[in-house]
């Protein structure tokens, strides 16, 4: 029999397998199913602007309309006082860490000067959102991505990751705050976006960890555990080098923003809060952090009102995990402990404990393990 030199018309034998085609359209339904649920939801509203949204978005007007990372004339364009920011030599800045509103000015250029959207009181909610989703909602539908792949790789099964990872996106705090123009999902996503990249792109998962401290400061714990848990996994001081390496902008980036507003690199925005109760919180302490309580190690863990494991049970699977993801434990109860030892754990009249939000993916990743090895029961 004469065989044909031509390559064969079949789809079946050319390009990718049906399973890896198969795999592929599953992860592309995963992320537009998230991707979508979490654009429904709006909570920016023509009457009001809320406090922790509302400063990240005036310090991104401040940066792109004024030039300036001070607030004042944003402040007196919508004739408001904001609670939740700082003041410092008679002018009000953003009392958080400027991470997510960095990421937001370019987008909020495009968006007003190329798209010419409004910027009145009435029009500045439609242009939030939009900022929401391309900031927030993106970065945490890849974040609950990665959840899926990492436990794909821990136990071998797609469609546990596929459970997980819509768990993370549709059914845990994380959801919520994947809604919200917090910092707190942006950070998650950054957080789950480390851990992953740590197994072979250690420059990238610095890179991420640094990201992940310049949106939200009290995750400079978390960070460190994630580098001392690639050293403890590689046995190699090159591995954690190039992993600081990847962190140095993010770090460099806020200290210089302290440098350039306030007394020096170590001189937090959190430390010239313009409330005084606010203000005396964060002054106990090294930038209000102590030694943690029994107080809030309840409070955070089955506390009624912040508890973690109260709002989203599910996470105490992660608790039957295997030992391969054994140090998504290790490097959570890192976060936690430190969180714990916060004078203003509860962080506000807020869901949940959400400075905890950055741990969840972590845990979720444990948790499909856990389900994968106790499918019978």
């Amino acid at each position: 029999m004469v065989q044909s030199s031509q390559p064969s018309s079949d789809p079946v034998s050319t390009g990718d397998p049906p399973w890896r085609r198969s795999r592929t359209r599953q992860y592309l339904g995963l992320f537009a199913a998230l991707f979508l649920f979490l654009a429904y939801f709006v909570h920016f509203w023509p009457d009001l602007h809320t406090a922790n949204e509302s400063a990240r978005i005036y310090f991104v007007q401040a940066l792109v309309d004024h030039h300036t990372p001070v607030l004042d004339a944003v402040l007196a364009q919508y004739r408001v006082f904001n609670i939740d920011i700082a003041r410092f030599e008679n002018h009000y800045y953003l009392d958080k860490a400027p991470g997510l509103s960095l990421l937001a000015a370019p987008l909020y250029w495009l968006l007003t000067r190329v798209f010419q959207m409004g910027i009145s009181f009435a029009e500045l909610p439609a242009l939030c959102h939009l900022l929401l989703l391309g900031c927030v909602v993106l970065p945490a539908t890849l974040g609950a991505l990665a959840v899926t792949r990492l436990v794909e790789e821990e136990t071998g099964d797609l469609q546990t990751g596929l459970i997980a990872g819509l768990i993370t996106g549709a059914a845990t705090p994380y959801a919520l705050y994947a809604t919200l123009f917090f910092g707190h999902g942006l950070a998650a996503a950054c957080a789950i976006g480390s851990v992953f990249f740590s197994r072979k792109r250690y420059v990238l998962a610095g890179l991420l960890a640094g990201a992940m401290v310049l949106v939200d400061t009290a995750t400079c714990m978390l960070a460190s555990a994630i580098g001392l848990s690639l050293l403890w996994r590689t046995r190699s001081w090159r591995s954690l080098a190039l992993f600081c390496l990847g962190g140095v902008p993010g770090v460099a980036a806020q200290f210089a923003y302290n440098a350039l507003i306030f007394n020096g690199p170590l001189d937090f925005a959190y430390a010239h809060k313009a409330s005084a109760d606010l203000s005396s919180i964060h002054s106990q302490g090294l930038w209000g952090f102590t030694f943690p309580s029994m107080e809030a190690l309840w409070g955070l863990t089955f506390g009624t009102e912040r508890g973690l494991f109260f709002h989203a049970p599910i996470l105490l699977l992660s608790l039957f995990c295997g030992r391969s993801t054994r140090p998504y434990l290790v490097i959570s109860a890192a976060h936690f402990i430190f969180l714990a030892a916060f004078v203003d754990w509860r962080a506000g009249d807020t869901y949940t404990a959400r400075h905890l939000i950055p741990i969840v993916p972590l845990l979720m990743v444990a948790v499909g393990d856990a389900i994968c090895r106790h499918k019978r029961v």
